[in-house]
C-alpha cells in the first residue's frame, strides 16, 4: 500500500483519536493500535465522516451520524429498528454491530428504543452493542457484548471474548 499523505484536518483527527487511545491504554494496559486509512476504501462526507464501503446500513433514514466519525469495514448499524445517533470523533472498529435495545410495554408489546452514542467513543473489533446510551469518552474493548445497559461517561469496558457467557453486561 502506498504511504498516505494526510491533509491538515485528517492529521488533526488522527492525532485526537491516537491521543485518546494512548490515554486510555495507560489506565487499562491495552496496546494502542495503529490506525490504517486507505481513502479508496472509505466514503468521506463534507462533515468528515468516514464510512467504509463494506458497512451495512439498514434503515439509513434513521441513522444520524454527526461527523468526524470513522466506521471501519463490515460495521452494521441497525437504523431499521430505531434511530441511532452518534457524537463527534467516534471510532467504530471492524465488524462491530450497533443494535437499538428494546423494552416491553405495559400491554406486552415490544418497542425498540433509540440509541445515543456520545463524543470521543471507541468501539473495539467484533463488538456487539444493543443499548440505549453510551456516554462521552467511552472505550469498549474487543469482542464485547453490551446488552440493554447504558455506559456512563468516561468508562472503559473490557470483556472476555464473547463465546464466554460471563462477558455479557
Amino acid at each position: 500500500m502506498d504511504p498516505l499523505t494526510l491533509s491538515e484536518s485528517d492529521a488533526h483527527l488522527h492525532a485526537k483519536v491516537r491521543a485518546i487511545l494512548t490515554h486510555l491504554a495507560h489506565f487499562t494496559d491495552l496496546k494502542c493500535p495503529e490506525i490504517e486509512y486507505d481513502p479508496k476504501r472509505f466514503i468521506t462526507t463534507a462533515k468528515g465522516l468516514r464510512l467504509h464501503r463494506n458497512c451495512i446500513l439498514p434503515g439509513p433514514a434513521h441513522i444520524k451520524l454527526t461527523g468526524r466519525d470513522i466506521f471501519r469495514q463490515n460495521c452494521i448499524i441497525r437504523g431499521d429498528l430505531a434511530t441511532i445517533r452518534t457524537g463527534k470523533y467516534c471510532f467504530f472498529n471492524e465488524q462491530c454491530v450497533l443494535h437499538p435495545s428494546f423494552r416491553v410495554t405495559s400491554n406486552m408489546q415490544v418497542a425498540m428504543v433509540p440509541m445515543s452514542i456520545g463524543n470521543y467513543v471507541i468501539i473495539g473489533e467484533e463488538t456487539i452493542i444493543s443499548g440505549q446510551a453510551i456516554g462521552d469518552k467511552v472505550m469498549v474493548g474487543k469482542r464485547c457484548v453490551i446488552v440493554s445497559t447504558d455506559l456512563k461517561p468516561q468508562c472503559v469496558c473490557a470483556c472476555e471474548p464473547y463465546p464466554n457467557p460471563l462477558c455479557t453486561l
